[in-house]
């Protein structure tokens, strides 16, 4: 039941409550939640079931008052743009032992909408909570929000799209969880975010999870940073540091991955900065990017295919390149050798030479061309034997009887 208003007797005004000169108790659509009493209700369910019938709406939670504990999730259920607003950074935690999100929003249709913003929502050491939840939603944003040290993942998201994700700060996931874990969805923007302490920074899988947009965030201190399964999305502008396992994967068709930065730092070494799954990773763009001491820069393995691999820089990469698959473009960048050449010698009474190709991946036989720049003497015919890892080996019929030069060079583009 709304709260009795023995106070404010008339309107707020800046002084008595920071800046809800324009939110005081009463005023229809707008509920005020207060924990000291002081507005239409002291608990946020309770105000967000009082707009049941609205069209539109708001609650308003003042922080500075004390914790908001809840011991149910809070549920922002098929509401019609709605907002629900911390003025004051009001801290929400959980009861002890549960694990569900602090706050879910679901059942948001096309068009309805729904806002959630600056709250501070608090796990207490990863003991409580879940965070915030989005289960079958469009036209959901999360702006300015905490999320800090819970159970679960920090933001889950199921079935949703066309959210956007502006400026969140999500700081702790439990033990073995991702701590933004989007499973299924499209067309959703992640933008100038601070993701850190999990299993995977921002995972993107389930049905069809394309076309979404991941830029200008900060990941740290995960154990992976980017992990997508989906196709048709731009992964740009991100930094990425403090990871041990793989800074981007991708998985999935027709992605832009650009201007990333992935590190080293604070001697956590990322064992891949940029690595392509098998099979299905096909016409993806991974251009200019910056990956500095990763233990392998790019990997794309077999079956991944017409993927362009351009203008990035590799520094201090101990293996810079792993490619299992030819069919793709890589020229361009920084710290990988794609193409080679020289001058190899069959020396008289030999039959062949093994050629160091100086290379950053294992060559196919279309990319390496060889030609003799004076006659093969005794010898009839040539041709490369053995490709590997390292060396190439040109081999003649028969003893040529005196020196034989050859010109050779290896070129992927």
């Amino acid at each position: 039941m709304p709260l009795p208003k023995p106070w404010p007797g008339a309107l707020v005004n800046w002084e008595d409550w920071n800046d809800l000169s324009d939110n005081y108790a009463g005023k229809a659509a707008t509920k005020i939640v207060s924990a000291d009493g002081k507005g239409d209700y002291t608990t946020i369910q309770e105000a967000i079931d009082s707009l049941a019938n609205a069209d539109r709406g708001a609650v308003v939670i003042r922080g500075g008052v004390g914790t908001y504990t809840i011991d149910e999730k809070i549920e922002i259920d098929g509401k019609k743009r709605f907002e629900l607003i911390g003025v004051g950074w009001p801290r929400i935690q959980t009861e002890v032992g549960m694990t569900d999100p602090h706050i879910e929003i679901k059942n948001i249709g096309n068009y309805e909408m729904c806002k959630v913003k600056g709250l501070y929502l608090d796990g207490v050491d990863k003991t409580q909570g879940g965070g915030v939840k989005i289960s079958a939603s469009t036209w959901v944003d999360l702006e300015y929000n905490i999320v800090y040290n819970v159970q679960n993942h920090c933001l889950e998201v199921l079935n949703s799209g066309l959210l956007r994700v502006f400026k969140n700060a999500f700081l702790g996931a439990g033990v073995g969880k991702d701590v933004i874990n989007h499973d299924g969805g499209a067309d959703s923007k992640y933008i100038h975010n601070e993701i850190a302490y999990g299993e995977k920074g921002i995972h993107f899988h389930g049905a069809l999870p394309d076309r979404n947009i991941v830029l200008i965030n900060h990941i740290w201190e995960t154990v992976d940073g980017i992990y997508n399964t989906g196709a048709k999305s731009l992964i740009e502008i991100n930094v990425i540091e403090k990871i041990p396992g793989i800074g981007i994967y991708q998985y999935g068709n027709s992605n832009t991955i650009s201007g990333n930065q992935i590190s080293e730092e604070g001697g956590v070494v990322p064992t891949v900065g940029i690595y392509l799954g098998d099979t299905w990773s096909d016409d993806n763009s991974i251009n200019n990017n910056t990956l500095r001491g990763c233990t392998v820069g790019i990997r794309i393995d077999a079956g991944s295919q017409y993927n362009s691999v351009q203008i990035n820089k590799l520094y201090d990469c101990a293996t810079p390149l792993i490619l299992n698959e030819p069919l793709n473009t890589i020229r361009n960048n920084v710290g990988i050798v794609t193409e080679n050449g020289g001058i190899a010698t069959i020396l008289d009474t030999t039959t062949e030479i093994e050629v160091p190709h100086g290379c950053d991946y294992t060559p196919a036989a279309q990319d390496i061309d060889v030609h003799p720049i004076e006659t093969l003497n005794n010898a009839t015919f040539f041709w490369v034997d053995t490709i590997g890892a390292a060396t190439v080996k040109i081999k003649v019929d028969q003893n040529p009887g005196a020196d034989v030069d050859f010109k050779w060079s290896v070129r992927r583009i």
